[in-house]
């Protein structure tokens, strides 16, 4: 644990009946700032829940922390989950699944505060208050808050910032590369030689996600790019897919050269050695929140392997200057503390 994240759990174990948000950069460790108060209060008997609305995120927060903490039963709910509910004092769940609960933990963390449907959902949000026990503790972890929350919990909630990764690097900065009209290419490979070419350079170093504004140009782009460049191994996942456990675990192991993938990806699962693409940067799905958290995906976990976020893009939206400017300030914070 680095310095900073020490500074943080040690508040959040030294005032735990106030909530708090902690506001750091995709990388910088925010599940790991949770141990200590963890392992606090499961030894005094208390019951705690971590939640998110993303079944990706879930499962990766599961496998960390079942190596955590060994001696716990941690259960893992969410809609896909085949195993019966038993009692448990640490949850891991989406938030969907909260709905179950009533006046049940006494710390309730809902990672990725965020996120879709959450952040648009009243009644997830209702869930969360009712599913902590009435003198509960909340803790929101997010890398993007937006404006609306922090002005929501600024009275009540102690908010904590962290500008840099855990591993002292800085965000990989996004390269916009104009590509005009780059649908109309999908069907010749010569016109899609700016995609490929990035592709063939990237793989040299890293393995690629390669982010899609739809499944269907997913799908159709994954057929074009086996076709064309048989010698890299490339699958894709999406929400659609029922084995979208397996492939995201096989990225895990290294076992794709180059994954496609929609915004399923873009928060909350950790990937060694990734450079990302998002083609279609313009397209209405890529706001400015799931941009920084996608080129956050990028140089997360092991050495430094020049990972690379590229943007391909036909017209640069405010989301994407956005975006970019997010980036900067918090690596222009970061080197203040390198």
């Amino acid at each position: 644990m680095t310095t900073e994240q020490a500074k943080i759990a040690h508040r959040l174990t030294t005032q735990v009946t106030d909530h708090h948000l902690i506001w750091a950069v995709t990388g910088a460790g925010k599940t790991e700032i949770l141990y200590p108060l963890l392992q606090l209060l499961l030894a005094t008997g208390k019951r705690v829940a971590i939640a998110s609305p993303r079944m990706d995120v879930c499962q990766e927060l599961w496998l960390r922390f079942t190596a955590v903490f060994p001696e716990e039963k941690i259960i893992l709910l969410h809609g896909k989950q085949q195993i019966p509910y038993a009692f448990s004092s640490f949850v891991i769940c989406t938030t969907h699944q909260l709905y179950r609960f009533y006046h049940a933990f006494d710390l309730l963390v809902v990672d990725e505060i965020d996120a879709f449907p959450y952040v648009i959902d009243q009644g997830l949000q209702y869930a969360t208050e009712t599913a902590k026990k009435p003198e509960g503790q909340l803790i929101y972890l997010t890398a993007t808050p937006d404006e609306r929350l922090l002005k929501d919990i600024k009275r009540t909630f102690q908010i904590h910032y962290l500008p840099l990764r855990f591993h002292q690097r800085l965000l990989p900065e996004p390269r916009l590369i104009f590509w005009n009209n780059w649908r109309r290419c999908l069907n010749k490979r010569k016109k899609m030689e700016p995609l490929i070419k990035a592709i063939q350079k990237l793989v040299k170093k890293n393995h690629v996600l390669l982010f899609c504004p739809s499944i269907e140009l997913m799908n159709e782009l994954q057929m074009k790019l086996a076709e064309w460049l048989p010698t890299i191994k490339i699958s894709s996942v999406s929400s659609k897919d029922e084995k979208r456990p397996e492939k995201v675990q096989a990225m895990r192991q290294q076992k794709y050269d180059v994954l496609l993938t929609t915004m399923i990806l873009e928060r909350g699962v950790t990937f060694e050695n990734i450079s990302v693409i998002v083609l279609g940067a313009e397209h209405e799905v890529f706001t400015k929140s799931s941009l920084v958290q996608i080129a956050g995906r990028a140089d997360r976990k092991g050495e430094f392997s020049n990972s690379q976020v590229c943007f391909f893009y036909h017209e640069k939206t405010s989301a994407i200057k956005k975006a970019v400017k997010e980036i900067k300030r918090m690596n222009k914070a970061g080197k203040l503390l390198q």
